[in-house]
């Protein structure tokens, strides 16, 4: 321990620290100067004892202190990583899962290795300090790059790191890459099975997360098998432990990959769950990842779409083909022809109507049902059979003063509208797109309406709007006041087709949705995840005015089967979008439920459910990577350790002096006027004042 005396704080100069000493000392000599009753003995006691006190005083108050160094010697950190992860506990051929897996360890003898401060992990898909008695070799998935980062982050406090594992990587980015940024030696243990595979695997399974009532959706299972040339096997699709469908794979090599499609039908809205299976062959290792389950959330969200068409034009069969083409659609399409629809008469309003959609102007004679116009939501197109007067008739009517011509215009998007959800398409060049047509006139709006895209000739903007939209009580209605849609949706530019469809597209089903339709829109990312994987859930919020809102609190609650609960709060990423992400939990089903509150007000409330299975990745390959072990030590400067025992390890550490004690300087502060021992000096030197002064009958 090294103590050394540092000053004072504030720093003080020396000569002023002598001249305040020497003005204490002089006072105290003058308080007891006029005593000249006194032996001279008895006066220079006095005033040493008040001298010394109010020096004492003196120097407290500049506040003295010493720094204090100690050198702490202590043996260099060993980490051991051990992988707990399930294919460590494979037992085939003469690896014996854990009894070997323990024996190995036991080997390097690190309880008579006093050289060394050994300090044990755990890890699979995250890491944990342990005894490697606590293994449980359950964990679900292998991250080797977590382990690598961790290894980094404490580099100032470790030597060396050593890693037992069979090198099977099934989470996070190769390991390769961080281990090159460490400045210690990873020492890579194999520890697993060597032997040739004989196993069969469903390693993926491929559908959409969600389908529709009364429709057909393709699932494709990709099957992995190594170890059956020339063998065959059974690939079940089973719903509720019932086989709805089969066929037979052909093995014709030892290795080899097979992917087989079967057809789903759904025949009623729901969560539907289903697992795809292969009966266990003779002589596999395992038939943990025979079994594959996933689930599809099946909605009956069709939307009836009546199209009314009152001319021949390209635009009609352009805009039919793009919504006959979404499968959450049923169109119904009704061509005028001069005195009757070519598909028969619309006598009356039909139950399942949800959107008409008009090409044209309505003709006096035909007939339409009595309030079909008034009473549901409408988009209308203008077509070159409409004249100005036409016009007032739309849905949403526009007064035309001054009609000219009909002009080429490309179209110009308002930026006062561009967050608008009809809107949200991936931008383009609109003066370099194909020429539309509308009529140059003078247009008044309903106070109710909104330009959303406004028309441009030869470059400049001009007061013709080309996309009209009204919100009126329970209704939504759009008007598109142009025509030669279909030279966008036949432009050889896939760019160009895909504005035009994503646009008409999401006109038709902004108008088909209610506004009083749900605020908070929520789902998992997900609706079957595999266990060990993290939860994620999207949101987004939108307030009673239908604007984004990003100021709420929205708190998700998670439920299993057993109604144990969990609650989380989201956290908003932008313009209404919100996120959240639970990390891994159990296999299970579970249902979950949101409340978007902003203050004491809640603004609305959803709910749904997920699935989460078994993995079966740590079973899908299980033979030891040694290559990854290898590349994994020599990029880190350490040695892939093939030899059990403490020398292997000591002396590889010993030839790279990392054995010796690691010296730790300590340095600390201490201040004079911490310690009582001050207190007390000065009291018994005030004490022993006072009694002089009784004693001599001093007042």
């Amino acid at each position: 321990m090294d103590i050394q005396f540092q000053g004072l704080n504030p720093v003080f100069s020396a000569p002023l620290l002598v001249l305040l000493i020497a003005a204490v000392l002089f006072f105290a000599w003058w308080s007891y100067s006029y005593l000249t009753s006194l032996s001279p003995t008895r006066r220079w006691s006095l005033t040493l004892l008040r001298g010394s006190a109010l020096v004492i005083l003196l120097l407290l108050l500049l506040n003295p202190f010493l720094q204090i160094d100690e050198i702490e010697q202590h043996k260099p950190i060993l980490a051991v990583y051990l992988d707990d992860s399930q294919s460590m506990g494979i037992e085939r051929g003469e690896y014996r899962g854990w009894d070997s897996y323990k024996s190995i360890i036991d080997a390097f003898g690190f309880d008579e290795i006093d050289e060394l401060d050994i300090q044990y992990y755990r890890f699979d898909g995250q890491i944990e300090s342990t005894e490697y008695s606590d293994l449980q070799l359950q964990g679900t998935l292998t991250n080797i790059d977590e382990v690598m980062r961790h290894i980094r982050d404490r580099s100032e406090e470790t030597v060396a790191a050593m890693l037992f594992s069979d090198g099977i990587i099934t989470r996070g980015r190769d390991p390769i890459f961080t281990a090159r940024e460490l400045h210690m030696p990873v020492f890579t243990v194999p520890v697993g099975d060597t032997s040739e595979t004989r196993d069969v695997a469903i390693s993926e399974v491929l559908t959409n997360e969600t389908g529709y009532v009364d429709t057909e959706q393709p699932v494709e299972i990709t099957v992995t098998q190594e170890g059956f040339p020339d063998e065959a096997a059974t690939l079940q699709l089973r719903r509720d432990g019932e086989i709805i469908e089969s066929g037979e794979i052909q093995f014709d090599r030892s290795s080899s990959t097979h992917r087989t499609t079967f057809t789903l039908q759904f025949e009623e809205a729901g969560l539907h769950h289903y697992e795809a299976y292969i009966p266990e062959l003779e002589g596999e290792i395992t038939a943990e990842n025979n079994l594959y389950p996933f689930s599809v959330n099946v909605v009956d969200e069709k939307t009836n779409i009546y199209h009314l068409a009152f001319e021949i034009h390209p635009d009609v069969k352009s805009v039919r083909t793009i919504l006959e083409a979404d499968r959450n659609i049923e169109l119904h399409p009704f061509t005028w022809i001069g005195d009757r629809f070519l598909e028969g008469d619309l006598d009356e309003i039909p139950d399942d109507l949800e959107l008409l959609v008009i090409h044209g102007a309505i003709p006096d004679q035909a007939g339409l049902p009595d309030g079909l116009i008034d009473q549901f939501p409408a988009v209308q197109f203008y077509l070159p059979g409409v004249n100005a007067d036409d016009l007032s008739a739309f849905v949403i009517p526009v007064s035309v003063a001054n009609p000219g011509s009909v002009l080429g215009i490309h179209l110009a998007a308002g930026e006062e509208n561009r967050n608008h959800p009809i809107l949200e398409l991936d931008p383009i060049e609109f003066n370099r797109q194909p020429v539309l047509s509308s009529l140059q006139a003078s247009y008044e709006l309903p106070a109710t309406a909104s330009v959303l895209i406004r028309a441009s000739y030869e470059g400049a903007e001009t007061g013709i709007p080309v996309l009209i939209t009204e919100e009126a009580g329970n209704l939504r209605r759009a008007v598109v006041n142009t025509h030669g849609w279909f030279r966008y949706t036949q432009a050889r530019d896939e760019q160009t087709r895909n504005y035009a469809t994503g646009l008409i597209a999401n006109i038709t089903s902004w108008a088909a949705t209610s506004p009083d339709s749900e605020n908070l829109r929520i789902q998992p990312g997900k609706l079957v995840y595999q266990e060990g994987e993290e939860i994620n859930f999207r949101a987004e919020l939108s307030n009673e005015t239908g604007e984004p809102e990003t100021d709420a609190v929205i708190e998700v609650t998670v439920s299993d089967a057993n109604n144990d609960e969990r609650s989380y709060t989201m956290r908003h990423r932008s313009n209404g979008n919100y996120h959240l992400t639970t990390g891994a939990i159990a296999a299970g089903n579970y249902t979950y439920s949101a409340e978007a509150r902003k203050g004491g007000r809640v603004i609305d409330t959803a709910e749904g459910d997920f699935t989460v299975t078994a993995s079966t990745l740590e079973y899908v390959d299980t033979r030891r990577d040694d290559e990854m072990l290898r590349r994994l030590a020599e990029v880190s400067g350490g040695e892939f350790l093939q030899e059990f025992s403490p020398a292997a390890i000591l002396g590889e550490l010993d030839n790279r002096n990392l054995l010796q004690q690691i010296e730790e300087r300590r340095t600390a502060f201490r201040f004079l006027h911490e310690h009582v021992i001050w207190f007390i000096l000065v009291m018994l030197l005030l004490t022993g004042e006072w009694l002089l002064r009784r004693k001599y009958s001093l007042p």
